[in-house]
């Protein structure tokens, strides 16, 4: 008999590590479920977030496409409106054209025209984009 109680006594004793097991297992697998809840909520927001960037590069990189034409414009039109048929007429328009543009915008032009002392050409200011 006191082998069978001895043995009863172990089968309780491993019940009860058992039992202890299988709770450490629940709560672990409870954390571990609250953790990639978690994380997966961090992942969204990051998600979102570079997709925001992502727009508002694309954005800029148009912005700059476009400026960089409205300059390659005013160059054109500053050539017409300053070349020798357009006369003081010309060079009226072009000084109240570029008279909204910041002086630290424009730069002396090295393009020669003829009858012309001065030349000016506008240059957006550099917007290097950065990821």
């Amino acid at each position: 008999m006191d082998n069978l109680q001895t043995a009863q006594k172990a089968l309780s004793s491993l019940q009860t590590l058992l039992s202890e097991v299988s709770e450490n297992l629940r709560s672990g697998q409870q954390q571990l479920s609250s953790d990639l809840q978690s994380l997966q909520k961090d992942l969204s927001v990051a998600k979102e977030t570079v997709q925001s960037v992502a727009q508002q590069v694309s954005i800029l990189e148009s912005l700059q496409q476009t400026t960089e034409k409205i300059e390659r414009s005013v160059n054109e039109l500053m050539k017409v409106l300053l070349g020798r048929r357009s006369g003081q007429a010309g060079e009226q328009i072009v000084s109240k054209l570029l008279s909204a543009i910041p002086l630290s915008q424009l730069t002396q032009s090295d393009i020669a025209l003829p009858e012309v002392e001065e030349q000016l050409t506008f240059e957006a200011p550099d917007q290097t984009l950065e990821a």
